[in-house]
């Protein structure tokens, strides 16, 4: 009964195959399906497309078979080639040799397997004796152990060269090999390996890749010279980690609350469920209710001081910026943000972009690129800001007084803007568009560097 199989087929398959779900009854109706089981538990599926086999999947999904089932998987194949060639033969036809991806996998892979069979004897002792040091330098990885036995890696990765294996599936304990690590000097990737927690590492020189939906703790982390992306992850504490040089980026992880220790991030920050306008932001985005908490848990910056890159604040519980001072490229504060005050920041080195529950500026006197604040609903004054850099956008704003703005670098746009005096405006750089706006006096304005629109406003002379 064919419906009956597709149920079998996604009942039997691995939770990353999309036979799991939607893909069981498009696959099945063009060819059989073979799952490989172990406990129970399926580590291999063989997809035909009719006669010829199409791909063989290992339990990641990545078009790799896996070492350790690398002899059963050929096995398998050429017992079932050898029954179709037969039972084909006597019906005068002619068998379909592998599509040209399975040829491929299995002629790549062989040499993974070559390598996985050669790594378990090479280093049957090391593994024995759990002597780490001999099972890291087998794989390329340096090391120098210092008076307390804690070791110094050159980096980490849970694969030899291009030989795709992890530790784990040669009998090692991964969490127990990193524990005695307490400094990388380049990037640590526990991308499929089954590494959960960093114990003494206090710090890495480059990137953190982490990908990993078990990993929960860093442990002592302090510094990373690199990037870290904690999307895919459970850790739900930054515990005394200090300084990120690269990128860190939180957006759409519903587990850290707070960045507590961290003062500075070198590159970009993301927060809360943004820059991928996926569905999930668009849905909160249009049904979104005043005051309702988020699912993205952040909610505080903790004692971060500058963001040297843009930060983007997204669908999130941060009401204020807390102690941060400087953001040296964009702040970009999406619509759905709880947002409501830039507290202590003083510079944007880039642009800025308002989002719809921002009520105050802030302590801040410049904006090096544009300013946008057409979204900004609740938002009547720029406060502090003494400077935009490049263009300055009022149009449609609820933004009705410029307290201590004396120069917009480029264009103006007052368009359908609530502003009626420019106060202590002096230079706008560029043009400058008053058309339909409410602007009546010009204040201290001295000099404006373009094209002046004034049709249908309220200037006079």
């Amino acid at each position: 009964n064919f419906d009956k199989n597709i149920e079998k087929l996604k009942m039997l398959s691995h939770k990353n195959w999309c036979t799991k779900s939607g893909a069981a009854q498009p696959y099945l109706s063009k060819g059989d399906f073979h799952v490989f089981l172990v406990d129970g538990q399926p580590k291999l599926g063989i997809r035909y497309a009719g006669d010829k086999i199409a791909e063989i999947q290992g339990e990641m999904n990545n078009t790799r078979i896996p070492p350790m089932y690398y002899e059963e998987a050929v096995n398998h194949i050429d017992e079932c080639r050898s029954k179709k060639t037969k039972f084909l033969h006597k019906l005068g036809f002619k068998i379909s040799d592998l599509s040209y991806t399975a040829k491929s996998e299995i002629e790549r892979d062989k040499l993974a397997y070559e390598e996985f069979n050669n790594a378990k004897t090479t280093l049957a002792d090391a593994i024995k004796n759990e002597d780490y040091e001999t099972i890291l330098n087998y794989c390329g990885i340096e090391t120098e152990k210092d008076n307390e036995g804690f070791l110094t890696i050159s980096h980490f990765e849970h694969k030899k060269d291009n030989y795709w294996y992890t530790y784990s599936d040669l009998g090692i304990n991964e969490n127990k090999m990193l524990e005695k690590v307490k400094e990388v000097k380049w990037n640590v990737d526990l991308s499929d390996t089954n590494v959960t927690k960093l114990v003494n590492c206090e710090r890495i020189g480059g990137d953190l890749i982490i990908n990993n939906k078990n990993f929960n703790d860093i442990g002592k982390l302090k510094k990373v010279g690199g990037d870290i992306d904690l999307r895919i992850s459970k850790v739900s504490d930054l515990k005394e980690l200090e300084y990120v040089y690269g990128d860190l980026n939180l957006s759409c992880n519903k587990y850290i609350k707070s960045l507590k220790n961290i003062k500075e991030v070198g590159g970009h920050l993301k927060l809360g469920c943004c820059a991928d306008r996926n569905y999930d932001f668009i849905h909160r985005s249009a049904h979104k209710k005043e005051d309702e908490k988020s699912p993205y848990l952040i909610e505080d910056l903790g004692k971060l001081k500058k963001v040297g890159g843009t930060l983007q604040i997204g669908d999130c519980n941060i009401e204020d910026l807390g102690e941060l001072e400087e953001v040296g490229v964009n702040l970009w504060i999406e619509q759905a943000t709880n947002l409501k005050s830039l507290s202590k920041l003083k510079k944007i080195g880039g642009s800025f972009e308002g989002g719809e529950n921002l009520t105050s500026l802030g302590e801040l006197e410049y904006i090096g690129g544009n300013a946008t604040f057409r979204r900004c609903k609740k938002l009547k004054d720029t406060g502090k800001v003494k400077e935009i850099g490049y263009w300055a956008n009022f149009a449609n704003s609820s933004i009705e007084r410029l307290p201590e703005l004396r120069r917009i670098g480029t264009a103006a746009d007052f368009e359908y803007s609530r502003i009626e005096d420019l106060n202590k405006l002096e230079e706008i750089g560029g043009s400058a568009n008053f058309s339909n706006s409410m602007v009546r006096k010009l204040g201290a304005l001295k000099r404006i560097g373009g094209n002046a629109n004034f049709s249908y406003s309220h200037i006079k002379d």
